[in-house]
């Protein structure tokens, strides 16, 4: 199914589907695309601390901040755990790094006590953000899911590097071209 059981944002398997076509829908109507990962911070020791319901209660709240500010063209999913993918497009990129820090601000903004989340001392969301732009005219399905795969792995590097530097934190890796 499209739709992720637990959060009601799209699913893995929508994911897989869409991801290649909504990046190459974006790039050929000339807009600006940030591939964007998202983690939960600490949310296994969330999950230790207040049990699974609250997990899935928190998981549910997190998924439908962040997506309740997306456009219709964007897309956003539950990849599995407490990781999601957003891929959002603006014609305007400055506007775009801002919609993605939002998404981080969403999250927090939701006063969810997470005890073991210091200094936060809330639910908070790490970023990667992957910026994907082409000097081509007409750009393949087939390129855009070659260019998702590299940013899969440099979205995953810049979270990991966000995780290192505190947490709650959008670090951003150099753009990726498809030409």
């Amino acid at each position: 199914t499209e739709t992720d059981p637990l959060t009601g944002i799209g699913s893995r398997f929508k994911y897989q589907k869409h991801a290649a076509k909504t990046v190459q829908q974006a790039l050929h109507q000339g807009e600006a695309v940030y591939f964007v990962m998202c983690d939960i911070d600490n949310f296994k020791l969330f999950n230790d601390s207040y049990g699974h319901t609250e997990g899935d209660n928190a998981l549910t709240d997190v998924a439908n901040a962040m997506n309740s500010l997306l456009e219709p063209q964007e897309l956003g999913c539950r990849l599995g755990g407490e990781e999601f993918v957003f891929i959002l497009s603006s014609k305007v990129e400055e506007k775009l790094k801002e919609r993605v820090d939002e998404l981080r601000v969403a999250v927090q903004n939701l006063n969810i006590e997470h005890c073991k989340n210091s200094p936060h001392d809330v639910v908070t969301v790490s970023i990667g953000a992957v910026p994907i732009s082409s000097g081509l005219h007409d750009v393949t399905v087939e390129q855009s899911d070659q260019c998702i795969q590299r940013a899969i792995v440099k979205a995953d590097e810049q979270l990991y590097l966000g995780k290192e530097a505190g947490r709650n934190v959008v670090m951003y890796s150099q753009a990726l071209i498809i030409e």
